[in-house]
């Protein structure tokens, strides 16, 4: 007879069950959280962890943690380098946008001169003998 191998999804939870207590161990509340969540995102690839057939089943789990973790950091770079694009798209905006602000100043400064000018002409006209 041949020998029956536990299903990788016992391993797991087994595994899972030796971290209990360190679980419970962490302080904070959030910790507890994000402890969880690796483990449950690491589930999905019990599929690819079996069939790997690593001799040590944690550590097919801590690599499959360990690719989640690395999906998060390239989504979370990828979503920086989107907002610092925008960030310099917007930079070249203000820019300009100050530009005309300033062209706009300098034509209302010219213009309330001349409109002051001839005001002052208008109330106390030149005498043009």
């Amino acid at each position: 007879m041949g020998h029956t191998q536990t299903p990788f999804t016992f391993q797991f939870q087994r595994e899972r069950g030796y971290f209990t207590q360190f679980r419970r161990a962490l302080l904070l509340r959030e910790d507890q959280l994000l402890f969880e969540d690796l483990w449950d995102r690491s589930e999905f690839h019990i599929p690819a962890m079996e069939q790997g057939g690593h001799p040590l089943p944690i550590a097919s789990i801590l690599m499959a943690i360990t690719l989640e973790q690395e999906k998060t950091i390239v989504r979370l770079q990828t979503g920086l380098a989107a907002r610092l694009g925008e960030k310099q798209a917007l930079e070249g905006q203000l820019t300009a946008l100050r530009g005309e602000i300033e062209q706009l100043r300098e034509e209302l400064r010219t213009g309330l001169s001349i409109a002051h000018a001839e005001l002052l002409e208008a109330r106390y006209p030149a005498n043009d003998f």
